[in-house]
């Protein structure tokens, strides 16, 4: 099955006047989201990727697998994208 995507483009930010979600919806999801990573974690098979996390911040639970992100390293890798 071949997916078109020509129009794509079209959803990008700014390029199309639909707005599905508020600023306050857009906000309300990335809070949550915040909360998910650093209260529940993430399971994180690669022992490797666990070892970097540690390195750059994250709680790392080696028996469960689980890291959790702290909101300040999501939110400086937001800021750094290009």
């Amino acid at each position: 099955m071949t997916i078109n995507y020509k129009y794509s483009n079209l959803l990008q930010s700014g390029s199309f006047g639909l707005s599905v979600l508020s600023q306050d919806d857009i906000l309300m999801i990335h809070q949550n989201t915040l909360d998910v990573l650093w209260n529940i974690g993430l399971k994180v098979l690669s022992a490797e990727a666990r070892q970097i996390f540690g390195d750059h911040g994250c709680v790392v639970d080696e028996s469960k697998k689980i890291v959790k992100i702290p909101a300040h390293l999501v939110e400086s890798a937001i800021q750094s994208k290009p």
